[in-house]
C-alpha cells in the first residue's frame, strides 16, 4: 500500500471512473498514510507477542 498505491487503486476503485484515469493525489496520500498505520500496528502486535 505504501509503495504502490496506484496498484491498490487499480484493483479497488478504477472501475468507478468512466475514463479509468489515475488516482487523485489525495487518494494516494490517504492510502500511504493508511499503509503506514497498518505497518505500525503490525509491528506493535509482533512486539506484544514477543514480549508477553
Amino acid at each position: 500500500m505504501m509503495l504502490k498505491p496506484g496498484v491498490v487503486w487499480k484493483i479497488n476503485a478504477s472501475w468507478t471512473t468512466q475514463d479509468g484515469s489515475e488516482p487523485s493525489d489525495l487518494y494516494v496520500l490517504s492510502v500511504r498514510i493508511g499503509g503506514g498505520f497498518m505497518i505500525f500496528a503490525g509491528v506493535l502486535g509482533l512486539l506484544s507477542i514477543i514480549f508477553s
